[in-house]
């Protein structure tokens, strides 16, 4: 018979957070005087690869020490204790789709309330036991869990009695291993492994690492190697330790260190080919960084700090090289409290093919450039990031982009012209615009430059260009030079300038005596081709009009109603219009001298 855990329970409640700036005070605990550490807020450190995005919170109750596991493009969590202390267990399970970010709940998990447990993967199911259940105790039962058909259906009991087992699977099989009985906090360094064909448990040995407690999510797959380290031994020291799994030798080989400080509650995941390793209790304090393995160089590297809150006892599963972590326990108010926030982490790959040019002429060179990993692999058999490439026809380059094992395609397609033809027409109305228009007919023009025959030229498609003198100008459009597809075209274009203000000019005297100077009052602009009405009225300084007309090349001789007009000032009154819309009425006086 066993008996309920009881050292464990202490040290798993005196797990405090621990930042670069934090403020202490001291609180008991099972009547022992602790420090605590209480969290500030600061911004987290960031490092390395890798993003951390939030995602739907698991909607029930927070909890540590849960479950998880993947089956297909869906993710599984629950079971856990939901007091901080690991007695008020939880038997409820949930769905996680990663599409659509949300949760469902699915039937509770078979064997009742657990904490604790040990959980994998095998085909398209998923195998829950062992833990404590809702007395306390520590368990042997072992469940089967049915997606399609969402039941739970009980399997061979572990032959080991235990808590916070290491679990796994590889191959086809199930593993779990280590973790402690009741008898204050005694642990263990057996190893089983479970086949699901047979329904049977068979002995692999023992954990080189030695017998442990808290090992149980620290663990990931890359291949056919399992991947398992930190803890906590029986003596209750924290370990750093590293051990890789070899299926086909069943052979254990110890790896590099986990970096930091020893520590147990840690959780590891595995996508693109690496490990990822952090979080946990460490020294007593709770730890929020991670660390990543390369096992075909057997080194650590860091990357981002896990986000939230820092923690322990929280499990993770994957999807689609994507981890999806949460829930677990951090330290509110000097004590230990579950959270039930949810976060993905992933290898930030966004592959981008850039071009210096899209459309070229046969036999120009182009630069592409991929971005967004940090492998590339091109189509063409590059394996750098820029190229130069000359298509003879319209060519799709293609490249692979990657983070360690993972990969996205990216292409680009340049398409190639094999000819052009310059062509263009212009449009000038000297009494309404200022320049003459150009506009571009040409085919296939992939750079374009105008030569206007005053010296000036232009690089714009359809320019408009001022001359500065009335003259014929010859004006050439070249399309695509210094290319196989190099075309230009020259055309006479005439400008004449007119004047489009609405000045008229009026004289102040005339002198009509027959002696051939001034005779007449005329009216004058610099030219009349822009003049699009007018009209003039003189009275006489009673007020009576003495001339009028609408026509500027008209005159008045001095003349009323037959009569010769004696010497008098006079007042006239005019209004002009011009093609461009300029509007005015001017007045003023004229002599008349005889």
């Amino acid at each position: 018979m066993f008996n309920r855990i009881g050292k464990q329970d202490e040290e798993l409640s005196v797990c405090y957070a621990r930042d670069t700036a934090a403020a202490t005070c001291r609180f008991s605990v099972a009547g022992r005087r602790i420090q605590l550490v209480f969290i500030l807020l600061l911004p987290f450190l960031c490092s390395g690869q890798g993003i951390w995005t939030q995602k739907a919170a698991l909607p029930a109750s927070s909890r540590g020490r849960a479950v998880a596991f993947t089956i297909g493009d869906k993710g599984y969590m629950g079971t856990g204790s939901s007091d901080g202390y690991g007695y008020s267990n939880l038997a409820d399970f949930w769905e996680y789709d990663p599409g659509s970010d949300s949760w469902t709940q699915k039937a509770d998990f078979g064997g009742g309330q657990r904490g604790f447990a040990a959980a994998f993967t095998i085909g398209n199911f998923g195998y829950v036991g062992s833990g404590r259940n809702a007395l306390g105790y520590s368990t042997t039962d072992f469940w089967k869990y049915d997606p399609a058909a969402n039941v739970w259906t009980p399997v061979a009991a572990s032959p080991a009695q235990v808590v916070s087992s290491f679990s796994f699977a590889l191959g086809g099989k199930g593993y779990v291993g280590t973790g402690g009985t009741d008898i204050y906090g005694a642990s263990y360094s057996s190893f089983w492994e479970y086949d699901p064909v047979s329904d049977a448990w068979i002995a692999k040995g023992f954990y080189p690492g030695g017998s442990r407690l808290d090992v149980d999510r620290a663990v990931f797959t890359i291949g056919s190697k399992a991947y398992v380290g930190t803890g906590k031994d029986g003596a209750g020291n924290f370990l750093n330790d590293f051990w890789e799994y070899d299926q086909a030798l069943n052979k254990w080989t110890q790896k590099a260190n986990v970096p930091g400080p020893g520590r147990y509650g840690a959780t590891g995941f595995s996508i693109c080919g690496r490990g990822f390793l952090g979080l946990g209790c460490g020294g007593g304090y709770a730890l929020g960084d991670y660390s990543m393995y390369d096992p075909s160089t057997d080194a650590w590297s860091a990357v981002p700090n896990f986000p939230g809150s820092q923690r322990w006892d929280l499990p993770s599963f994957v999807i689609n090289d994507k981890a999806y972590i949460g829930t677990g326990e951090y330290v509110l108010m000097g004590s230990p409290a579950p959270a039930n926030d949810f976060w993905v982490f992933s290898l930030p790959i966004s592959p981008l093919i850039t071009a210096s040019k899209e459309t070229v002429c046969t036999g120009s060179p182009v630069v592409l450039s991929v971005s967004g990993g940090l492998v590339y692999t091109w189509s063409t058999g590059d394996s750098v990031s820029t190229i130069s490439v000359t298509p003879g026809t319209t060519t799709t380059y293609s490249a692979t982009v990657s983070i360690y094992g993972c990969s996205e395609p990216v292409s680009k397609t340049i398409n190639v012209i094999q000819s052009s033809t310059a062509s263009f027409s212009y449009r000038y109305d000297p009494c309404t615009d200022a320049c003459v228009s150009f506009l571009d007919q040409s085919t296939n023009a992939l750079s374009m430059e105008w030569t206007f025959g005053d010296g000036e030229t232009s690089h714009t498609y359809n320019p408009c260009h001022t001359f500065a003198d009335s003259s014929t100008y010859s004006v050439t459009q070249k399309i695509n030079d210094s290319s196989n597809c190099v075309s230009s075209l020259t055309l006479p274009v005439p400008f004449v300038i007119h004047q489009i203000t609405d000045e008229i000019f009026v004289p102040t005297m005339f002198s009509p005596n027959g002696d051939g100077n001034n005779d007449v009052l005329r009216f004058y602009r610099h030219d009349n081709f822009c003049l699009k009405s007018f009209d003039i009225k003189i009275f006489d300084r009673w007020g009576e009009l003495v001339f009028q007309t609408t026509d500027i090349n008209d005159s008045w001789d001095g003349i009323y109603h037959g009569q010769k007009l004696e010497t008098a000032t006079f007042t006239y009154c005019y209004t002009v219009t011009v093609e461009n819309g300029t509007h005015s009425m001017v007045k003023g006086t004229i002599s008349l001298v005889r």
